[in-house]
């Protein structure tokens, strides 16, 4: 009887923690969020890549509210988006979280396959929310 009474406090409390870290980690992605800098995996910032010699630029701009909606925000397009583990989806696209705190979010393009990849690689955005 004490090692079942032991087993149902250690499936609560880890039912209880798994909920409390996926809540957590759902509602510190909502917001609205502007992409700052965007790089490929490998760190290069596309100076050398593009024709004029500048890094990369980044026009997202993002606002991801409660229950999956999310609105592009220059577009004024919305989606759908959700969370799961490390990976972001957002609308038909996934990325993997690199960093999440209360203002950055830094995410990494998740290709479906290793055709779909371009050969620049695969992009790095920084984001800070707004």
């Amino acid at each position: 009887m004490k090692t079942f009474s032991h087993f149902l406090l250690i499936t609560s409390f880890l039912t209880i923690v798994t909920f409390s870290c996926n809540s957590q980690n759902t509602a510190s992605v909502e917001g609205t969020w502007k992409c700052i800098k965007k790089e490929t995996k490998d760190g290069n910032d596309g100076s050398n890549l593009t024709f004029t010699r500048q890094p990369y630029t980044c026009h997202v701009n993002i606002t991801l509210l409660a229950q999956g909606n999310g609105i592009e925000n220059n577009a004024n397009e919305k989606f759908k988006y959700s969370l799961k583990d490390s990976i972001l989806t957002l609308g038909n696209r996934q990325y993997i979280i690199e960093k999440l705190n209360k203002t950055t979010l830094v995410i990494l393009e998740k290709p479906a396959n290793k055709a779909t990849t371009l050969s620049i690689g695969q992009m790095r955005m920084y984001l800070e929310k707004q």
